[in-house]
């Protein structure tokens, strides 16, 4: 089995590593695009001025015009450097944006660890990504629906259903989870000892309700007619570390709260968004979830038992 740092030594002798000094003359002469691949919560300490916030989990995603996640300002005929904490992410990304055909990507080796040391200027947040695609109404997509209404009507032991993932820790914190025939990676961040190869299972739960949110839209916009041209979800939450690692009893180990702020934009009438707002609020999966009480049971089984 090849370990993740030889992964990442393997990818530094394919790139180009550039140190602080590099990246700044760069950055002076513009016409870079220059990446931040940390999670929201590392940025809060500044980011290097004019970059870009593009998570490593949905980089590949970003990068490629092809899929409704590109973000503007990714062009493969363009020079990218791309950074992180210390250097190891954005050398797996860095090979990985060669893969998707980036002919000029660079990474800055030792991150911004090496930039802080060297006493570079920061700024407070990164360049917001932005999007230009837009979401065409598709009557597919409302066949499909009324197809599985129908389907429900006709036999109601159709309307349950039953969703597994499989979990198994396969590095110091990096989890590979199974979904059908799927295998999404979950990791922590380098800051508390992880390998940050993946986003960590709390920002997977915002990403699930901020998707779901996003597919619960879709679906009610189709059901009611409602033309959408553009649609954000944006989902924020607060967590209390010290419940997570028992540093003060009485603290919750979850969420203490969540916001989740919609950009919604078409041609329709505010109130017809509000309309479907309600529709979204109500049938949202995730957001039911995260809202209302769900029991649960926990089994351990263990050699032997």
């Amino acid at each position: 089995m090849t370990g993740v740092m030889e992964m990442v030594a393997a990818a530094r002798a394919g790139i180009e590593n550039l140190i602080p000094a590099e990246v700044a003359d760069e950055i002076d002469r513009g016409d870079v695009l220059l990446v931040d691949l940390r999670e929201p919560h590392e940025t809060a300490n500044g980011v290097i001025p004019g970059a870009l916030s593009a998570p490593r989990g949905m980089l590949e995603f970003h990068a490629d015009p092809a899929t409704p996640y590109h973000v503007d300002g990714f062009d493969p005929g363009r020079r990218v450097i791309v950074y992180c904490a210390s250097g190891s992410r954005s050398a797996l990304a860095a090979k990985s944006l060669q893969d998707l055909g980036y002919g000029d990507v660079a990474h800055l080796d030792g991150g911004l660890t090496r930039w802080v040391d060297e006493k570079r200027p920061l700024n407070a947040e990164p360049v917001a990504p932005s999007t230009t695609r837009r979401t065409p109404m598709t009557n597919t997509l409302k066949q499909a629906l009324d197809t599985t209404a129908s389907a429900v009507a006709d036999d109601p032991g159709r309307a349950a259903a039953t969703f597994a993932a499989e979990g198994e820790l396969v590095g110091v914190t990096e989890v590979d989870v199974r979904i059908g025939d799927r295998v999404v990676k979950v990791d922590q961040p380098e800051s508390i000892g992880g390998s940050g190869l993946a986003p960590n299972p709390v920002e997977f739960a915002l990403a699930s309700l901020g998707s779901c949110q996003a597919h619960t839209y879709r679906f009610w916009s189709e059901k009611l007619g409602i033309r959408i041209d553009e649609l954000r979800v944006d989902v924020q939450g607060r967590l209390d570390v010290r419940g997570v690692f028992g540093l003060e009893d009485g603290v919750r180990a979850g969420f203490g709260d969540v916001d989740v702020a919609v950009h919604i934009s078409g041609p329709e009438t505010a109130e017809r968004y509000k309309e479907l707002r309600r529709a979204v609020e109500e049938h949202c999966p995730v957001l039911d979830i995260f809202a209302n009480p769900v029991p649960v049971w926990t089994s351990m089984s263990t050699p032997g038992s």
